[in-house]
């Protein structure tokens, strides 16, 4: 269950098949925005903004990821 209080939240996942897992749970309705090297996908469930960005494996492009979806998506 999504929490109530945020209104837009940030998925890191770190391989294409956890991003397939997601596309196909999340449905229609996703935008793909390109943004330094990766590619994150937006889309609205119980009107909340979710992002999800596709990070590869490692601690440094975790937190390469994560500072995208916080300072350029308002993500929590």
């Amino acid at each position: 269950m999504i929490n109530k209080k945020f209104k837009t939240i940030g998925m890191v996942v770190a391989m294409e098949k956890e991003v397939k897992t997601k596309y196909e749970k999340f449905g229609k309705g996703i935008k793909e925005i390109s943004v330094g090297g990766y590619t994150v996908f937006k889309c609205r469930i119980n009107g909340k903004k979710i992002y999800l960005i596709k990070s590869g494996i490692g601690e440094i492009y975790a937190s390469a990821a994560t500072e995208i979806l916080i300072s350029l998506f308002k993500c929590f």
